[in-house]
């Protein structure tokens, strides 16, 4: 599964691969949530690489976590930094 993460303080958009358990758990936050809204997404322990000349995040094999819109203090404080 491949989506797009919009960096915020830049505009710039990053590509993000997600395998197995990681893209069904996005796939699953999706069915289960409107898709319209804005997701965050907070992804810890990713490999980040130069694909094309542009800059792309995939998950580890075992040490990824991803948190999807959690209620995280710095991931609030961006949420209305930007949102509202």
């Amino acid at each position: 599964m491949l989506f797009f993460l919009s960096v915020c303080c830049r505009g710039e958009v990053v590509r993000c691969t997600l395998w197995n358990g990681y893209a069904q758990q996005f796939n699953d936050f999706l069915t289960q949530n409107n898709p319209i809204e804005n997701v965050m997404a907070v992804i810890q322990h990713v490999k980040i690489k130069l694909w094309q000349g542009q800059y792309t995040v995939q998950n580890d094999k075992f040490g990824t976590r991803l948190f999807l819109n959690e209620e995280i203090h710095e991931v609030n404080e961006l949420r209305r930094r930007y949102y509202y």
